[in-house]
């Protein structure tokens, strides 16, 4: 039975990096936690049988984008004093607590996101009422509580947690560290470094970064951006990455040509070509996606060459190779490394001038694949 001027936590799950707080607030404080089985999308939970005051694990059903806790309206005629809950209108079973705590006299403590900044008339006023309904807010950033105080809702009932973290293990972690080149070795530059660390979901329009840095990049302002987390909604947020370097970063690599005797007989031929393949191969990483230009390749029309481009990029290796080789040819060993072999024409074609059409092939796929006018 719990003891009078108890706190009774609920909430939809127990993800790992709350585990310090919880673990501070059972501690510290007459706590008692309830706390979810599962949540709509993956997320690691800390082991619940470790946490001083954990009492059950409450069955979260879902319908559609609202859920119910089995279990939890009941908590509310147990003689608790406080009840700190998800602050998420989503939650049918919460709303229902928050009735009957008024009823009752209960204190309710909502811990929250609280306001995006992106909410639709309805929905704020459906989070008006919900957070009206609170004896207080615990509101995860500043940002959020001048969102809800331009709303109407009491500064005063609000108090901002920074979104509950570690602090004090981020702040030891944060003085242990030192200069380290592990970024500029992987970018190859000393640009600057933007870090998002958290769960990769549609809902935070991490893409907004991406679309950040290319207008930074057209002000001459260069930066690098790593994301760390999982992607627990298919976001695939580098498929976009890839999709938006207008067009692409684009380099050309000549490697020398063998000079070719008149009269040269078919295996002096072979031989140059192996010199000349060796050059090439030199050039050519291992995750790079190889492309090579051969009379016996695949044909494509405009449209049906941007379609494999796109494919291409998005699902290559590490960068998109083309190779054109000499006037002798490529040797069979750069065919056999090539990923996709291609042909513009059952013709032969200078080596300077397919090198033109080549490009010029390239930027009119680009063009098509982001939907912009190309001449035909």
């Amino acid at each position: 039975m719990a003891d009078n001027n108890k706190t009774c936590f609920i909430t939809n799950i127990g993800p790992h990096y709350r585990f310090p707080i919880f673990h501070l607030m059972g501690e510290n404080l007459p706590c008692d936690f309830y706390l979810g089985d599962r949540w709509k999308t993956p997320i690691k939970t800390f082991d619940y049988e470790k946490l001083k005051g954990y009492r059950k694990t409450l069955k979260n059903i879902f319908f559609s984008r609202f859920y119910w806790q089995r279990g939890s309206v009941r908590l509310v005629f147990k003689p608790y004093t406080y009840y700190i809950m998800d602050g998420e209108p989503y939650c049918l079973s919460s709303w229902v607590i928050l009735l009957l705590s008024k009823i009752t006299g209960k204190k309710t403590i909502a811990w929250t996101h609280g306001w995006y900044g992106r909410e639709s008339v309805p929905k704020k006023m459906i989070k008006k009422l919900f957070y009206g309904l609170h004896s207080r807010l615990l509101i995860y950033s500043e940002y959020a509580m001048n969102l809800m105080e331009k709303e109407g809702i009491n500064p005063k009932k609000m108090y901002c947690i920074a979104n509950s973290l570690d602090s004090d293990a981020e702040k030891e972690l944060r003085n242990s560290l030192n200069d380290d080149s592990v970024y500029t070795d992987h970018f190859h530059n000393s640009h600057p470094v933007i870090i998002y660390c958290g769960r990769i979901q549609k809902r935070k329009k991490l893409e907004m970064l991406i679309d950040c840095i290319k207008e930074l990049k057209q002000e001459n302002c260069l930066v690098n951006i790593v994301f760390v987390g999982k992607d627990v909604e298919d976001v695939h947020i580098e498929e976009y990455a890839k999709r938006l370097t207008r067009y692409c970063k684009l380099e050309v690599i000549e490697v020398m040509d063998e000079q070719t005797p008149d009269k040269a007989s078919v295996a002096l031929e072979e031989q140059i070509k192996a010199k000349e393949a060796e050059r090439i191969l030199s050039r050519i990483k291992e995750d790079t996606f190889l492309c090579t230009l051969e009379i016996g390749g695949k044909k494509f029309d405009s449209e049906g060459f941007a379609a494999w481009m796109d494919k291409a990029v998005v699902e290559g290796r590490g960068s998109l190779c083309f190779v054109i080789g000499g006037s002798l040819g490529l040797h069979a060993s750069v065919t056999k490394r090539a990923d996709f072999h291609l042909s513009f024409s059952d013709m032969t074609f200078p080596h300077q001038l397919m090198r033109v059409v080549l490009c010029e092939q390239i930027y009119r796929a680009f063009r098509i694949n982001h939907g912009e006018p190309y001449h035909k």
